[in-house]
């Protein structure tokens, strides 16, 4: 039995469309912007940006800003019942139309966003409230009013009302264009995460899961996915606890429940913010008080007891420290230079140190130990600063799961069709295949195949030349595993039963 799934010329060009937006700049701290190349910095700059909370951030396929959202630009003393004073501003660093009055009271990773599916101008941002009596809500912007500069259509929608933890986050789902949304809620003892779906209909009614520790959160409680989406880390700061998930993006379910860390041992640190390393084995973690930089590794049965010190920095002058996993492929550092923990937020033009004009960086984040070249200090801001917060971006580069039940779409898509354009005998066989190609005209550089197991992991990639090829897998386990064929106008998806 062989499944076939066509793409049509649509579909083709829908995948596309999911690379019209990347991660490529951040904005951050007190005026600061950073523009990411693939392994490096080009360059760094001023924004409007003035907020110690949560930045988020938009670009187009060539790097180029196209929106951001930043929290309150209060004082902290200032801050404490202010729900309402985040902003967005246009790519030309101007706030957008309607774009002020934000739902947020300046937390560190309440916003998100998320381009809405089947669109390339219009946008979701969305917004979480750890302020008592506050909720969870959204705006809706679109890039074809202005000049390509935006409006706020549509603000402070609420989706969810009560006390949402400071650390939501997305995951694209499984069929490359939709975004899950996960959250927890804190002031009850619970093991409760909450999931909304956005589509191109809009944002779904709420889900609910219960899995893993219950607690009263305390307000601190970060979600923190990997960037292929497969797995997912809670940090708590108030129950001291790091414990991890494995996730399904196509149907939303957390699974594979860790505990990491439960507050055990003496000192029991309390954890504030966390990222994991591009190849999904090692966590990074950063502390208060003691301001620890630890290194966890994921794949240890005995992770937090054998974890690694990368840094400690034992002072007052120093608060949270965040940490963020960024386009290049390092992991970067923001210290908060604090010596009153009233009056550090803003600060003063006279409050220059090389703790808020720098950022630390982990130059090598898939390595293990002190090999992942740890610098601290070792990216200079240019004059710019940075407070307790870096932005709380979810991964744009993130497509389709491939070999999964959910990577294609369901509209158009699934027909078997009695002229199958390929064939593949024997199926199931003990490891070679042999493909046949129907076509009356074959193109001289042949047909690209890539061959994936049911997890999505890419076992093989190829070319099939002439109407007769052969594939072998001999070498691979028993199972299934997935071949895709690109075709000159679709792809075409057949199951290999290897015995």
């Amino acid at each position: 039995m062989r499944k076939l799934i066509i793409l049509c010329t649509l579909c083709l060009s829908f995948i596309n469309l999911n690379a019209q937006f990347t991660n490529l700049n951040w904005t951050f701290g007190d005026s600061c912007g950073i523009k990411f190349n693939a392994t490096g910095i080009d360059s760094i700059y001023r924004t409007s940006v003035n907020s110690r909370g949560t930045t988020v951030n938009i670009s187009d396929s060539l790097g180029n800003l196209l929106f951001y959202v930043n929290s309150p630009d209060l004082s902290l003393y200032l801050s404490t019942n202010t729900i309402n004073r985040g902003r967005v501003y246009n790519k030309q660093h101007n706030t957008m139309v309607n774009g002020d009055s934000i739902a947020s009271p300046g937390w560190y990773r309440e916003l998100l966003i998320l381009p809405w599916p089947d669109s390339v101008n219009k946008f979701v941002v969305v917004s979480s409230m750890t302020t008592p009596g506050a909720k969870i809500s959204y705006s809706k912007v679109d890039l074809s009013f202005n000049g390509g500069l935006g409006k706020v259509v549509s603000k402070n929608n609420v989706l969810d009302t009560g006390e949402i933890c400071d650390g939501i986050t997305a995951i694209r789902h499984g069929n490359g264009r939709d975004w899950w949304i996960l959250y927890k809620k804190w002031f009850f003892n619970n093991n409760i995460i909450y999931k909304i779906l956005l589509t191109p209909q809009g944002l779904s009614t709420i889900s609910t899961q219960n899995i893993g520790l219950s607690f009263s959160n305390g307000g601190l409680y970060r979600l923190i996915p990997s960037q292929d989406g497969s797995a997912i880390v809670g940090l708590c700061n108030s129950s001291i606890s790091i414990e991890k998930f494995s996730f399904d993006r196509c149907t939303g379910m957390l699974s594979n429940h860790v505990v990491i860390y439960n507050g055990s041992g003496n000192p029991p640190y309390s954890f504030w913010d966390g990222a994991i390393s591009p190849n999904n084995r090692f966590l990074y973690v950063t502390t208060i008080g003691d301001q620890y930089l630890f290194q966890i590794d994921l794949l240890n049965p005995n992770a937090y007891q054998n974890k690694v010190v990368v840094d400690s920095i034992d002072s007052l002058s120093y608060s949270v420290s965040a940490i963020r996993l960024a386009p290049n492929g390092k992991i970067y550092r923001s210290n908060w230079w604090c010596l009153d923990s009233i009056y550090c937020y803003p600060f003063s033009d006279s409050a220059y140190s090389p703790v808020n004009t720098h950022l630390s960086v982990i130059n090598e984040p898939d390595s293990f130990g002190l090999t992942c070249n740890y610098v601290g200090l070792g990216q200079y801001l240019n004059g710019f600063k940075t407070y307790g917060a870096l932005p709380n971006d979810v991964n744009l580069g993130l497509g389709p799961l491939a070999g999964s039940i959910c990577d294609t779409l369901s509209v158009g898509l699934g027909e078997i069709k009695d002229d199958i354009p390929i064939q593949t005998f024997p199926n199931p066989s003990t490891g070679l295949f042999t493909v046949n190609i129907k076509y009356e005209t074959l193109p001289k550089e042949g047909f690209a195949y890539t061959i994936y197991s049911l997890q999505g992991q890419v076992i093989q990639r190829g070319v099939i030349k002439g109407r007769t090829s052969s594939i072998n897998l001999t070498s691979f386990e028993s199972g299934m595993y997935l071949l895709n064929v690109m075709l000159p106008k679709e792809v075409v998806q057949i199951k290999l039963s290897k015995l």
